[in-house]
Order: C-alpha cells, then sequence, then structure tokens
C-alpha cells in the first residue's frame, strides 16, 4: 500500500500469540525516548502489569492476563499483549488537533510536535484507543505519545565500520535497519515485524494458511481507511468484548484495544479488552 504522495507505507505486525511477556519492547522504548522510570507498586489485580496505564513516561505497555485453564499448569493461562499507539490510516487525534501538532506522515506514523502543542486534550478525547497521555506533573501539560519511531530515520550514516568505508549496498541496508521502531528490534520471540503495510498483512494471511487452528481467519487492521496499520493478533472476540476463552486455542489476528462506538476504557481486572464491533 503506498499513500497519495507514492511513498510506502510501514506497519508492524503483532502477534501476541508469540509474545513472552519479556517487556523488552517497553524498556527499549523508554531508552529510545529518553524516557524516565514511574514510581509503581504492585497491584494484584494486574499481576506482573507494570505500570497500570500508558502515560507521559510509558508509551509501550505490555498488559498482563492470568485466565482460568485447566489443561496449563497451574490451572491458569498466561496472556501478554502490547499497547501503544496504532497509527490509524486516518487518526482521530490529528483530525481533532487544531494546531496540526499531531500528523500523520506519508509512510504511516502518526507523529507529534510539542512546540506546535497548546494543551488542548483534545486528541486525548478524540482517540478510540485512549493511547495520547498528558504530562500531569507539569504545569502547562502537554501531550505524549509513540511516534512509530518515525525519528530513527534521522540518524546519521556512518562512513566507516572498524575503519574500512561503507559500501553504497551497506549504507542502504544500515538505514533500512537503523529505520526499524526500537520495540521491534529489541523483541526476542519474533512477536513483532516492521515492513510495507501490504508485505504484513500477507504475512499475517500466511500465518492464518498455515496453523488454521491457531487463528481466526480474519486479519484485523487490513481495510484500509478506518483500520489502523498495526495489524495484530491477540485473544478470542465475543460480542463488544475481547478474551481468551479457555475451552479454545484459536486467536484472531486482532487491531485495537478500545470500543470505537462505546468509547469503554481499558480493564486489566476483566482480563480483556473493548473490541470494536464494526470489525
Amino acid at each position: 500500500m503506498s499513500s497519495e504522495t507514492g511513498t510506502a507505507v510501514k506497519a508492524t505486525l503483532i502477534d501476541i500469540t508469540k509474545c513472552i511477556g519479556c517487556h523488552a519492547c517497553q524498556v527499549a522504548c523508554k531508552h529510545w525516548n529518553d524516557l524516565d522510570g514511574e514510581d509503581t507498586q504492585l497491584e494484584a489485580v494486574l499481576g506482573f502489569q507494570n505500570p497500570v496505564a500508558l502515560s507521559a513516561k510509558t508509551l509501550t505497555l505490555i498488559t498482563y492476563h492470568e485466565l482460568p485453564d485447566d489443561a496449563a499448569p497451574g490451572g491458569l493461562h498466561y496472556l501478554f499483549t502490547m499497547r501503544r499507539c496504532l497509527h490509524c490510516l486516518e487518526p482521530a487525534c490529528a483530525s481533532a488537533c487544531p494546531t496540526t501538532a499531531l500528523k500523520r506522515q506519508p509512510d504511516g506514523p502518526v507523529t507529534y510536535d510539542a512546540d506546535k502543542c497548546i494543551g488542548c486534550r483534545y486528541c486525548m478525547w478524540a482517540c478510540p484507543w485512549g493511547v495520547p497521555t498528558a504530562e500531569w506533573d507539569t504545569l502547562t501539560p502537554k501531550i505524549s505519545k509513540c511516534t512509530h519511531c518515525a525519528d530513527r530515520n534521522d540518524q546519521v550514516v556512518p562512513l566507516q565500520r572498524n575503519g574500512i568505508a561503507l559500501t553504497q549496498i551497506e549504507n542502504q541496508q544500515y538505514r533500512e535497519k537503523a529505520a526499524i521502531p526500537a520495540c521491534v528490534k529489541a523483541c526476542p520471540a519474533d512477536a513483532l515485524h516492521f515492513g510495507e503495510r501490504d508485505q504484513m498483512l500477507n504475512e499475517a494471511r500466511n500465518r492464518i494458511a498455515k496453523h488454521p487452528d491457531k487463528y481466526v481467519d480474519h486479519v484485523y487492521g487490513k481495510r484500509r481507511r478506518v483500520e489502523p496499520v498495526c495489524c495484530t493478533c491477540p485473544p478470542y472476540r465475543s460480542g463488544n468484548w475481547v478474551f481468551r476463552s479457555s475451552t479454545t486455542s484459536r486467536t484472531p489476528l486482532f487491531r485495537n484495544w478500545q470500543s470505537t462506538r462505546f468509547r469503554r476504557p481499558f480493564s486489566p481486572s476483566a482480563s480483556c479488552w473493548a473490541g470494536s464491533s464494526t470489525c
């Protein structure tokens, strides 16, 4: 898929059936964006999820869920999911922003310019996933959100490696690898893949075809106008809620964390997500 300017749209394929809950993506995001840690405490209902929610200091969050499963060791099945900006193809946050501080780039990322932000927080109301968060510990709170590491494209390519000049091919390879989001590069479980959106959708379809017993035959995120860029693999869906069924191992490719119709908040205590009724 290409944008109106002919630029290839990039996307991240998120397959949470492979996620091991190591938090490597969460740590890598903090490191790349130079974000401080948060003062947190263990919440029994959330298990090892820490912190509780996305914030100005946490742009990527791994949620933790313990679900009853008699067939699993200890009678529990563990499910980990990744929460961050989904970089919609038609982002509501950018549409609501009166100063164009939020803008969707031709290659996909929804980026943020703090210099243009007036702190109105319209984007927080507009985003159905509850992603933009305010800097509540300042007197003039502005917004923070994942930018899909769009700034990694600005890195300077080195001229040499170990005293040997890089070839043109090596230069190109460096640029391509440097542009990969920090979370994707850090994932040790192959749960995250980054590339052109069409390629990621094809990869999702291939995984479904190879493992029909593991996934529901539907790729969430494939609709071009109303779906986010990310293609995601999450738990079983029922009505307006998404959850893991203890009686099945099939997992649909899912796309969002909050309801587009009811704007229900994320409910980690219920071990589920409010699913869009328009999937």
